[in-house]
């Protein structure tokens, strides 16, 4: 394997330790929003809830570029 190689395979295991890390505050804002759906806070709503994925996704592509995980 060659210096070109390795330097990929780390730049590759890198990408993978911080994307879930960098993830965690869009996962959070989707907890907070089924926490606020089953408490009653928030109506049940599978038209709300597509818009608030829509937007999250939407969100985490804008705020973490190439780095924002594809759904």
């Amino acid at each position: 394997m060659g210096a070109d190689a390795s330097r990929h395979l780390g730049q590759e295991s890198a990408f993978n330790v911080a994307q879930p890390i960098l993830a965690l505050p869009f996962d959070a804002m989707r907890q907070h929003y089924a926490g606020a759906v089953r408490a009653g806070l928030v109506p049940r709503s599978l038209l709300d809830s597509a818009r608030l994925e829509r937007w999250l996704d939407a969100l985490e592509v804008l705020m973490l570029g190439p780095l924002a995980r594809c759904r």
